[in-house]
């Protein structure tokens, strides 16, 4: 009975000690542990995971599947449409990278797709891509301030937004509007108070309007 307890016990803390290592923690950032696959075919209606399975397959990657967090196809920029891995750690990232460029140098192996190690946070190429999409959306003004920030803003009078990077800027093309981070709040345009004082209040509330029928009332000097 007391070995019964015993091996539970010790069963429980083993499965307690994996589930805290499967958690994140402040020291692990998925953001280092990336790699964006440009120029893969795409195809209708594609599983993503299928194309990253491939991709590891081409690199002689056994069950590379294990290694992946997970992987989506971004919308950004829009000519490559590239898909974004995210590795369950860093040193599996590293040994895709390794064993990539040590395959370039072989002859058999011709692709017309590239590796990258992490996102392409360049301010002109972020800049880019948000004023394309702020175009087909209409937006009033895209810019990057004198801290780099790329800032956008819907109409003129409205909220100033930011984007972080592109993949922030992929949850905003996938239509998440709780991907919005408001930089500054907008401001009402002061044509909104031009003719609304005193003059205005009177009118608004009847105030010092004569009835019709009703004779001026003379003036006394």
């Amino acid at each position: 009975m007391g070995f019964g307890f015993l091996t539970i016990l010790l069963l429980s803390a083993v499965c307690m000690f994996i589930a805290q290592e499967l958690k994140p923690t402040r020291e692990y950032k998925p953001k280092d542990n990336i790699i964006v696959v440009y120029k893969f075919p795409r195809t209708e209606d594609e599983n993503v995971l299928d194309k990253v399975k491939e991709i590891g397959a081409k690199l002689n990657i056994s069950n590379p599947l294990d290694d992946i967090l997970k992987a989506y196809r971004s919308l950004v920029p829009k000519a490559e449409k590239p898909i974004v891995i995210y590795f369950m750690s860093k040193q599996a990232k590293e040994r895709w990278l390794d064993i990539y460029e040590k395959r370039q140098n072989e002859t058999s192996f011709k692709k017309g797709w590239h590796l990258v190690d992490g996102l392409q946070n360049g301010t002109d190429i972020l800049e880019e891509e948000t004023k394309t999409w702020g175009k087909e959306w209409k937006y009033y003004k895209v810019w990057t301030n004198e801290n780099g920030t790329v800032l956008y803003k819907k109409t003129e009078s409205g909220d100033t937004f930011k984007v972080n990077d592109i993949e922030h800027l992929h949850d905003l093309i996938m239509n998440k509007s709780q991907a919005e981070i408001v930089y500054a709040k907008g401001e009402r345009p002061i044509s909104d108070f031009i003719g609304r004082g005193r003059h205005f209040y009177r009118r608004r509330h009847g105030f010092g309007q004569r009835r019709v029928g009703t004779p001026k009332r003379k003036r006394r000097w």
